[in-house]
């Protein structure tokens, strides 16, 4: 598919691109440790290859999917480093899903 293509081409933003669509598919499966090992491999992608925006929405994926796994100290972590890294980077970004998952994961409800 698009992603092995990517891969065999050297094309990292199509590489980074792809493997974000497929964190959001298995997300919307349910499937939240392939969705992050999927998110982690875009993390990696934007990382190597200075993909800024990409990597924050990466990142804001995967703390998203901490969340929903439970792991609501590490997604704040990584929520806390997203807004820096976007502050840093001068992007804005709107957090307030990502703000709702972590206040709902306090409060014992998880939503998707």
């Amino acid at each position: 598919g698009a992603h092995e293509f990517a891969v065999k081409m050297n094309l990292y933003r199509l590489e980074a691109t792809s493997l974000l669509a497929r964190t959001r598919l298995l997300l919307a499966r349910g499937d939240t440790a392939r969705a992050g090992s999927a998110a982690s491999q875009a993390i990696a992608v934007c990382v190597r290859n200075g993909l800024g925006l990409q990597k924050l929405h990466a990142l804001a994926l995967y703390s998203r999917i901490q969340t929903m796994r439970g792991d609501v100290v590490l997604s704040q972590q990584i929520h806390e480093e997203t807004k820096m890294e976007a502050e840093r980077l001068h992007y804005q970004i709107h957090t307030a899903r990502n703000e709702s998952h972590l206040q709902s994961s306090r409060s014992g409800r998880i939503e998707s």
